[in-house]
């Protein structure tokens, strides 16, 4: 799964206790921490397929990893559009009725997450690669949307990379990020292998890391996929 970071410009809807909020998910054209770019478009043909099935992407924090102090399913984005900046997304915190939803939503007002960040994987035939210094690493016209995650700090991307490699190399870890990714994009028709708990899986541990490792890679893009093999 790549990921990326869009600095947090909030706007506040609604009641005050209603929990919503909007900003953007992704900015055409700019040039992520990876060499990606995104151009207008990409999203179109994802959030139709989202919207044919009456379905959003899922809201977490921090891509809902543990490791980073993540959250799964925090809240729903209620409106998922593109506009001539970005991907402009419309969400609502849940549980504003819980101290744990109040607690979320007012560290949100207090810019405790200054960034957006998406999860997302290249559509087939979806990039074209820069060939040319100077040019992007890859220029991105059409991507399959995974989920949208409030980040808390713009460093965040890179720490993730760092966070699924450790996963990967924990059976148990990786299981349940494997598990989280699978769910996540289960929506765009991709079939990945099937992962069974580490205690059923025969084999000495590293066999098992590594089976784990390629059916969780199913799911990793670029930087991840990279760093496995280094």
């Amino acid at each position: 799964m790549d990921t990326v970071i869009v600095p947090l410009e909030l706007k506040f809807a609604g009641s005050p206790d209603a929990g919503e909020f909007e900003g953007y998910g992704a900015v055409f054209g700019n040039v992520d921490q990876h060499g990606d770019r995104i151009l207008p478009g990409a999203f179109a043909a994802t959030l139709a397929e989202r919207k044919a099935v009456g379905g959003t992407v899922p809201m977490h924090v921090n891509h809902g990893l543990p490791q980073l102090g993540g959250q799964r399913a925090v809240g729903i984005w209620t409106d998922l559009a593109e506009d001539g900046k970005g991907l402009r997304a419309k969400g609502r915190i849940s549980g504003m009725n819980t101290d744990a939803g109040r607690n979320l939503f007012e560290r949100v007002k207090d810019g405790a997450f200054p960034g957006l960040s998406i999860g997302y994987r290249v559509a087939p035939g979806g990039a074209i690669y820069g060939t040319k210094a100077g040019e992007p690493r890859r220029s991105l016209k059409a991507i399959n949307l995974g989920e949208i995650s409030l980040v808390d700090t713009p460093s965040n991307g890179l720490a993730l990379v760092d966070a699924v490699k450790t996963a990967l190399a924990q059976p148990d870890a990786a299981r349940t990020w494997y598990s989280s990714a699978r769910s996540s994009f289960s929506a765009s028709g991709t079939v990945c292998p099937k992962v069974k708990a580490s205690g059923t899986m025969s084999g000495t541990p590293s066999r098992k890391r590594m089976r784990l490792s390629r059916a969780s890679a199913c799911w990793v893009s670029s930087s991840i996929s990279w760093l496995m093999r280094s």
